[in-house]
């Protein structure tokens, strides 16, 4: 069974951003603008550090505050059934291009947490990209998975630079079905490389699903094969 905080979430995926880039200048249909939720985080002498819309917070405290944050929109809307039509919170991550998932993939894994299905990540200097979270269980259907280390991929354990990545993402969107396709970044890896895989994958006409392996942000599936 889905658990409450998911069903909240799907509604307010389904009346946030659209696919893929951040949509910071346009009107929610038929409403205002949801008010955007900004998590920064940091990286200073191997110590991560978030901020939550300017003010400091813990990693455990970034799952609290989601968690608040879609109660706060289901109030606002006058109840979940309500939410698809009201402004709702947008949860966007922030930090310099080459902050480490040792510190981005913590604070990811507490949104995730919360029961949000996604949130835009916005390294300085690039555009919004969304990723998407596991949910209540990992892709049931065959799997393949894109590694990300410092300065290097790879497509189920075969290298490839940006171009290859994109060559087979176009590839596997023209099957049917395709294969879920799941991006697990390791701890070195920076934050403008995860926001280009994802953007990348997206051109090739595909949508992956985040499954981090760094700090506290581990798989859902705790021993299988996507770390």
């Amino acid at each position: 069974m889905m658990r409450r905080g998911l069903i909240i979430a799907a509604c307010l995926a389904a009346s946030c951003s659209p696919s893929g880039e951040d949509n910071d200048s346009a009107d929610s249909p038929g409403g205002p603008k949801p008010a955007i939720t900004v998590v920064t985080v940091a990286s200073r002498g191997g110590t991560c550090s978030y901020l939550w819309n300017q003010e400091p917070i813990t990693e455990q405290g970034i799952g609290g505050k989601s968690v608040a944050a879609i109660g706060e929109a289901i109030d606002g809307a006058g109840g979940i059934e309500n939410l698809m039509n009201a402004e709702t919170v947008q949860l966007r991550l922030e930090g310099a291009p080459d902050v480490p998932y040792s510190c981005t993939g913590p604070a990811l894994r507490q949104l995730g947490r919360a029961g949000l299905v996604d949130v835009v990540l916005k390294p300085a200097g690039g555009s919004g990209q969304k990723a998407s979270f596991i949910t209540d269980s990992p892709p049931g259907g065959p799997v393949a998975i894109v590694r990300l280390t410092k300065g290097g991929l790879s497509w189920d354990g075969r290298p490839v630079d940006r171009a290859g990545l994109l060559e087979r993402a176009q590839a596997e969107a023209a099957n049917r079905p395709p294969v879920d396709l799941v991006v697990s970044p390791a701890e070195d890896s920076g934050f403008m490389e995860l926001h280009d895989a994802l953007a990348t994958i997206r051109l090739g006409g595909m949508e992956a699903i985040l499954s981090g392996c760094a700090g506290t942000s581990g798989p859902i599936r705790e021993s299988g094969p996507i770390c």
